[in-house]
């Protein structure tokens, strides 16, 4: 999961539901955790980003999630157009009003996203 600087998460919504989420999926059988979460957020977002960027693991309602804190929001095209169908940088205080899930709405109601409003955001290694 991504939240920026500027206060948004980065979310993707699904193409058969309508449906808001961050971006998630299934592990592959050699791969690790962490491995499948940036796989995933390439897929569904195109966004690569650095194995070594300081992730935070977190369990939601529903699944699990590496939070990272990137200095800006960055420009977003999904790769995977069968599953997904839009991505957006939703500002954390408009979470209400969107149809998401059951871990978007864990990280609103527990608004989440103080723990990481004081730390030090570090712009993470985007690969060409």
């Amino acid at each position: 999961m991504c939240l920026s600087r500027s206060g948004t998460v980065l979310l993707v919504q699904g193409r058969r539901t309508g449906i808001w989420s961050f971006p998630k999926g299934h592990l592959k059988p050699s791969e690790t955790a962490i491995e499948c979460a940036l796989r995933e957020l390439k897929e569904e977002t195109g966004l690569i980003l650095s194995p070594r960027a300081p992730f935070q693991y977190k369990k939601l309602a529903a699944g699990s999630y590496f939070f990272v804190d990137v200095n800006d929001e960055m420009n977003t095209v999904p790769e995977d157009t069968a599953e997904v169908c839009a991505v957006a940088w939703v500002p954390v205080e408009k979470l209400g009003s969107i149809h998401g899930n059951i871990d978007v709405e864990s990280f609103r109601k527990q608004r989440l996203w103080r723990e990481w409003e004081d730390k030090i955001e570090v712009e993470p290694i985007i690969c060409p």
